[in-house]
């Protein structure tokens, strides 16, 4: 499975095309590679437009929502971001791809556990 190309399609197809056009918002989407944050049976589903389930009452927002998300918060380089409830740890990783620094809190022990193994493995 390409996920490159995957990741390069849901940019152009949900991202983009929503009104979020900031060059650094879609660089992040470009670089942070979406299938690393959802469970392995769920990875050939990672740029698909749904939500995904990451954990027990938790998912992963929609490339869409995130990224008007991220649009409507506006992350600069020297900001300092924090984000409650990271998850997967997904978000976290886009926003600190424009931010100084994210502080991320995760209340699931093996939640914030499997996002430190997830950020070791992309850099």
């Amino acid at each position: 499975m390409n996920f490159e190309k995957q990741r390069q399609i849901m940019v152009d197809s949900q991202v983009r095309v929503n009104d979020v056009t900031d060059p650094a918002i879609v660089a992040a989407f470009l670089s942070v590679p979406r299938e690393v944050f959802v469970p392995k049976p769920l990875q050939a589903n990672a740029y698909a437009e749904i939500e995904l389930e990451t954990g027990e009452g938790r998912a992963m927002w929609t490339p869409r929502d995130l990224g008007k998300m991220l649009r409507a918060i506006d992350p600069k380089s020297g900001d300092i971001a924090l984000v409650i409830g990271a998850g997967s740890g997904y978000s976290s990783a886009l926003i600190g791809h424009n931010v100084e620094t994210v502080i991320a809190l995760e209340d699931n022990s093996e939640a914030v556990e499997a996002m430190s193994e997830r950020f070791a493995a992309i850099g």
